[in-house]
């Protein structure tokens, strides 16, 4: 089976490529994940497409069993002229690759369109619910307007779907309550396999106070609920330490939250890293007691799974998919999200318990083996690719 997946790739790819300009800002390993997963497939031939603006020329080259097409695109004025010249050029692509099915990654990016307007069997994965973003997130202007407009577009473009996969329960009932009727997989990201690596890294003791949180720094994420909340746990007795990796493009947010930190007396305790490589995270994800992502919203919590997979419990906020990701009481801790005493508590509870932590710990490793690998979930999908072409479905 020839397969072509049209999305966003992880910056790392893009490195050695001749004539670009500049390295995209993309953290997308899911879509790197299950593309290698499928191409160890026997018989499976993968084809990755992607676009980026900075790029000069087309570019094909192998990576790690993938042919991936580099194309160039036109920036910004795609938005103006609906992301014809896109479509053109991933069409002239297709029809060089000749593939039995389209995959189309995300419907915050053009890539659903693309590839449910191609001429070949399709079908898209949701790792977004858009309305969800735009009711619930304080972003800048700039994003909230692309949030408007992609959503625009999902409203055009998914009625014409027949098969769709989403990452959780509440992703499909999400979208069948707003009336999309095509047939529905639930089929979870995958993980990169070095955060399945056995043991915690070079062994390196475990101390109770190191916590971490990974992810955007914006405002749905809650992060100015943890810092009171970590306020909390020191009263309690329990002078925890917070490392804080990921991006912020809002330096006025980062400053409101320097601010918090400093009326809360916390500022030598919270320590802001920024962003780091895909082994940079898995060895902070090893080398913490826990991990916490106190969002007010999350479709799936990629950095959930992956904490799992290495052996690291977790604390959140019950929101969104998030309680179809982590089982609370069996592989980690979740937390009434409209009160910061109950995030504190869970984290004084597994700061109290360290046998606690194990169980909860070996638990979610032994889950994640089965669920976020990415030999499961390419072969899951694979079988959904299977299924529509059986089934003759366009």
């Amino acid at each position: 089976m020839r397969i072509a997946i049209i999305g966003s790739i992880p910056k790392e790819w893009f490195e050695g490529l001749s004539d670009l300009r500049k390295l995209p800002d993309n953290t997308t390993t899911w879509n790197a994940n299950l593309a290698e997963g499928l191409a160890s497939i026997p018989g499976v031939d993968v084809h990755f497409i992607t676009l980026h603006p900075y790029l000069k020329k087309r570019q094909v080259v192998e990576r790690k069993g993938v042919t991936v097409h580099f194309l160039p695109c036109i920036p910004k004025l795609q938005f103006f002229i609906l992301f014809q010249e896109h479509r053109l050029r991933v069409n002239r692509e297709l029809k060089r690759i000749q593939p039995d099915i389209v995959h189309g990654q995300g419907t915050e990016h053009p890539f659903a369109y693309l590839a449910l307007t191609s001429p070949y069997p399709s079908l898209v994965t949701i790792h977004c619910a858009l309305k969800d973003l735009i009711d619930k997130s304080d972003a800048p202007l700039i994003s909230r307007f692309r949030h408007y407009y992609f959503y625009t577009v999902e409203r055009y473009i998914l009625p014409k779907a027949k098969t769709l996969i989403v990452t959780t329960p509440y992703m499909r009932s999400h979208y069948k309550e707003r009336g999309i009727h095509a047939n529905f997989h639930v089929i979870e990201n995958p993980v990169d396999e070095l955060f399945f690596t056995a043991g915690k890294i070079d062994h390196e003791p475990v101390e109770k106070l190191r916590w971490l949180y990974v992810g955007r720094i914006s405002p749905e994420k809650g992060l100015e609920q943890l810092f009171s909340a970590l306020r909390i746990v020191h009263d309690k007795g329990y002078p925890a330490k917070l490392r804080i990796v990921g991006p912020c493009n809002d330096e006025s947010y980062r400053a409101f939250l320097n601010e918090h930190l400093k009326s809360l007396d916390l500022m030598k305790y919270v320590e802001f890293i920024g962003r780091k490589g895909q082994k940079e995270v898995a060895r902070e994800i090893k080398t913490a007691y826990a991990l916490v992502l106190p969002s007010h919203y999350e479709a799936f919590g990629l950095v959930l799974a992956e904490s799992m997979a290495a052996g690291t419990p977790v604390v959140a906020n019950n929101v969104g998919g998030i309680p179809f990701v982590v089982t609370d009481g069996k592989t980690g801790l979740l937390a009434n999200p409209a009160d910061i005493h109950s995030l504190a508590d869970n984290i004084c509870m597994l700061i109290g318990s360290p046998n606690r932590r194990e169980e909860l710990a070996i638990n979610a490793q032994e889950e994640a083996r089965h669920r976020f690998h990415p030999a499961s979930i390419a072969q899951r999908t694979l079988a959904v690719y299977e299924e529509i072409l059986d089934q003759g479905n366009p």
